[in-house]
């Protein structure tokens, strides 16, 4: 009678530390936007390659003297149908002359504004399904030095990257900046 007992006991130990472990792997790797996730590349010590990238010369030689900076998007082999990027700058050294777009793959743009007292450039752009997959130069920025200093240009936390997944991830991992150094010219 004992050993019955014993072997009961024991089954429903197992039972119920398969159903913990099952809902541990669940959670930790199935589960929608999760609070806690297991980014499986982290693990394997893969980094991420951000979604969208700033390039920019790290040095203007002079004040005056205009620069191209290019947010260019990586899917990274998801279809995208949105991107979101928010530019941010530091007014008091630099200033927006243009955007452009038309080399992006974006069809329709509910916002494409900047503002030079504010220091943004922000942009929001999408196309129908079935979206885009590759690399794609979604904006250039023509940008006016003003003042010989160090300045950042930096993407904000509201930009976003989102794929054509039927739950509109945001493939955007980290929020890129790029230094440039405005010298002084001849």
């Amino acid at each position: 009678m004992k050993k019955t007992l014993q072997i009961i006991k024991t089954k429903e130990f197992v039972i119920l530390a398969t159903i913990f472990v099952v809902i541990l792997i669940y959670v930790l790797f199935f589960k929608p936007n999760p609070k806690i996730r297991v980014d499986l590349n982290k693990l394997r010590g893969i980094e991420p390659v951000s979604a969208l990238t700033i390039e920019a010369p790290d040095e203007i030689d002079g004040v005056g003297k205009n620069f191209l900076v290019e947010i260019r998007l990586n899917t990274q082999n998801n279809y995208v149908n949105a991107v979101q990027s928010y530019l941010i700058f530091d007014s008091n050294v630099l200033e927006v002359v243009k955007t452009d777009t038309t080399n992006s793959f974006c069809k329709f743009y509910p916002e494409n504004v900047f503002s030079n007292i504010s220091g943004y450039v922000k942009l929001s752009c999408g196309t129908p399904y079935p979206g885009f997959n590759g690399t794609n130069k979604v904006q250039v920025i023509e940008f006016y030095p003003k003042a010989i200093k160090n300045t950042t240009l930096s993407l904000s936390g509201e930009s976003m990257v989102l794929a054509n997944d039927g739950k509109g991830t945001n493939l955007l991992r980290d929020l890129p900046n790029k230094e440039i150094k405005i010298k002084a010219g001849l």
